[in-house]
């Protein structure tokens, strides 16, 4: 490999300005093709037959709703904390975001949160109910068991003085049916109990999961909302993304500030952009400073350039 790239440099040296002219039409040919002809950049892609591919396709057979990419979009109240107002803009907007033809659905924070902390309060009331219900039926148990054991004694004295059974069955026959009553009470309402510590048991477990998690911020100032989108969120159109930003920031009449996740404001529709030519330009001020001269500095940029242009404007299959 050493000898090969040894005789192409060589090569390359002594056809100079040959090599230099078929590497411009090259530059030439490919890029006026790719201006001409070229499509949307996206970075949307697919590997058919891995793991991966095959649960998001399973999942968007099985759970379509939630098979697409979500992004987030944080709404800041521009005041304390947010008014009836800026609530109810919030809201208005993630209804419009939600009839979008790309969009699957969006979460509403604010009812999200008021769920969150309504399913916390109905935790603690039901602690306190099955505390309350266990007490009753602690209660009626240990009652039932001194009426057992009275009737016992009852009917041993009866026995013992002398009266035969049919008599002491019809003596102590309501009782012993109000105790079997009371018995059978007693076991509807442990059933009961054990469904209530069932459902309680859940709520807790589903109250757990969702610890520290808000919606809202505890001062009322900042709410984080979520849009679930009908296709992975490297398939969205820039212009889908560039409505979603427009919708969202109609929020600012009603004094709040919606600030959309970079999964909705970025755009790879453009090879160059903002970021693209920050980055050239800090990687010629590091080569500058370390190579010492211009000349050394920028040698490898232009190298990188032009072995990267033909490879972006080139076709993928």
């Amino acid at each position: 490999m050493a000898l090969l790239l040894y005789r192409l440099g060589k090569f390359s040296y002594r056809h100079r300005w040959l090599v230099i002219s078929l590497w411009l039409v090259v530059l030439v040919a490919v890029g006026g093709s790719a201006a001409a002809f070229h499509g949307t950049m996206s970075n949307n892609f697919q590997i058919p037959g891995t793991e991966t591919q095959q649960m998001a396709d399973k999942l968007k057979r099985e759970l379509p709703s939630a098979s697409g990419g979500s992004a987030g979009i944080v709404f800041e109240a521009n005041d304390a904390r947010f008014s009836q107002a800026g609530r109810d803009a919030v809201s208005a907007a993630l209804t419009k975001l939600s009839s979008l033809p790309d969009v699957q659905g969006t979460v509403d924070p604010f009812a999200t949160q008021a769920q969150l902390d309504k399913a916390a309060e109905e935790v603690a009331a039901g602690e306190q109910k099955a505390a309350a219900g266990k007490a009753q039926l602690d209660k009626a148990a240990a009652e039932l068991a001194a009426g057992n054991a009275q009737l016992e004694a009852a009917e041993q004295q009866m026995a013992a003085a002398g009266l035969p059974p049919e008599a002491i069955a019809a003596q102590l026959g309501q009782q012993k049916a109000a105790l079997a009553a009371g018995q059978e009470k007693l076991g509807a309402g442990t059933k009961e109990l054990e469904a209530g510590n069932e459902k309680l048991a859940l709520g807790k477990r589903q109250l757990e999961a969702s610890r520290g998690m808000r919606f809202v911020s505890e001062d009322g100032k900042a709410a984080i909302a979520q849009v679930q989108f009908k296709t992975s969120i490297n398939g969205v159109d820039p212009e889908v993304r560039q409505e979603v930003q427009d919708i969202a920031n109609e929020v600012s009449s009603a004094g709040v500030t919606a600030l959309p996740s970079k999964e909705i404001t970025e755009d790879v529709s453009e090879i160059f952009g903002v970021a693209e030519i920050v980055g050239i330009a800090v990687a010629a001020l590091v080569l500058i400073l370390m190579l010492g001269t211009l000349v050394a500095a920028s040698l490898p940029l232009l190298m990188a350039l032009l072995g990267v242009d033909p490879a972006l404007a080139a076709p993928l299959p």
